[in-house]
């Protein structure tokens, strides 16, 4: 399975998800996997980024940023403020968090590659902690191994 960005709030009520496959616009009336409705610039925002398991690699990435592009080159004045990386509850829970940071600093520099300014966000690493689907000790399960980014009104 490759990289997922999964975006949860997007613009004219579109549920914007990343698949492996490429990027898939989904409207709310059609689809189960129809996400918040929320108007543009609602705060605050998380932008998902999926791993394959024991890995912090973007192996490939949806194309369309344009729900992200929007917050960030928009009158919106959001900052990315925090970058946490997740794991599943395979592995020990050092390794775990080692990889959760590696996998927060790989987002990171992604997305200062593709021109966000990061300077504002802190690295945090999880590790088992937080997990989206909670599981039972060493269950390698995809949704729980991800990195969220974190948007949030600049105050400057």
């Amino acid at each position: 399975m490759k990289t997922m960005l999964s975006f949860w709030r997007c613009a004219n009520r579109t549920a914007l998800l990343g698949v492996a496959s490429g990027i898939t616009l989904c409207s709310l009336g059609t689809n189960a996997y129809a996400a918040d409705p929320a108007p543009l610039c609602a705060l605050p925002y998380k932008l998902n980024v999926y791993f394959q398991y024991d890995s912090s690699e973007i192996d490939s990435v949806p194309k369309n940023f344009r729900t992200l592009d929007l917050y960030m080159k928009q009158d919106c004045g959001v900052l990315i403020s925090e970058i946490r990386g997740f794991t599943d509850t395979k592995g020990t829970k050092k390794y775990n968090i080692d990889l959760s940071v590696r996998r927060a600093k790989a987002v990171r520099k992604f997305l200062a590659r593709e021109g966000y300014d990061v300077t504002a966000a802190h690295i945090i690493g999880y590790g088992e902690k937080g997990l989206f689907i909670p599981t039972q000790d060493g269950t390698a399960l995809d949704l729980n191994r991800r990195v969220e980014v974190v948007l949030i009104k600049d105050t400057k």
